[in-house]
């Protein structure tokens, strides 16, 4: 391996852990919550992030660890927020279809957020902003649920000297077995490929270099308390 490869592949491998992975997991139930109820997550997991660059491609996988917590303001409205290494999220998710029975059927929601990563150090500096709005469909049988959400996602990336936009295409598979009232345990398996944008300026910093991933995957097992 020549030096100028050896050298692009170290800096992808560090910049996710100087400037933090984005957040591509949904990480909850299609079926909002009956009016009142409050949920807790945490997320063990790791994310793969893989971009090309002139000196050719690589890709590193790093562990992320996400805490979260939910309310639903009525049957069929929550307000989320979540947060991992430098970053932080809010959400709102409304139920477009949800059936009176708590036990099985389908549940379809959208569940439209907003995201920020700050910089981690060094004179790079630059922050990520997210914006992205997924389309939740959850099938419920003996109160377990298979979560398939489907979703686009908006990266806008500053700092060192480059900017950039990228929108982004993906979806997130998981399942959410109900181990005991109040419990449960959501293993969770999210993709995200470019679509359309790019970076632009000079800059290498690490958030406008995410703008250059071929594509992101992030895996967690998610521990949900409350909510039934």
């Amino acid at each position: 391996m020549n030096l100028i490869r050896l050298r692009a592949v170290v800096a992808l491998a560090l910049s996710p852990l100087l400037f933090a992975c984005p957040s591509a997991s949904t990480m909850g139930l299609a079926r909002t919550m009956p009016a009142g109820k409050l949920q807790t997550l945490v997320n063990p997991g790791a994310v793969t992030f893989a971009a090309a660059t002139d000196a050719g491609s690589g890709a590193v996988t790093v562990p992320q660890l996400e805490f979260g917590v939910r309310y639903s303001v009525t049957d069929r409205v929550e307000v989320g927020a979540k947060a991992w290494f430098l970053g932080a999220a809010i959400d709102t998710k409304i139920g477009l279809l949800r059936p009176e029975s708590e036990e099985s059927g389908l549940n379809l929601a959208l569940d439209p957020g907003i995201s920020y990563i700050g910089a981690g150090g060094g004179t790079t500096g630059g922050g990520l902003l997210t914006v992205y709005l997924p389309v939740m469909l959850g099938y419920r049988f003996s109160h377990h649920e298979l979560i398939v959400a489907p979703k686009l996602v908006g990266m806008v990336a500053s700092g060192g000297g480059a900017t950039g936009a990228v929108l982004f295409g993906g979806s997130s598979i998981g399942f959410a077995p109900r181990l005991a009232p109040g419990f449960r345990l959501m293993p969770e398996v999210s993709f995200l490929t470019p679509l359309a944008g790019a970076a632009a300026g000079g800059g290498e910093s690490g958030s406008s270099s995410l703008l250059s991933a071929t594509f992101i995957v992030q895996f967690g097992v998610g521990l949900l308390f409350g909510g039934d």
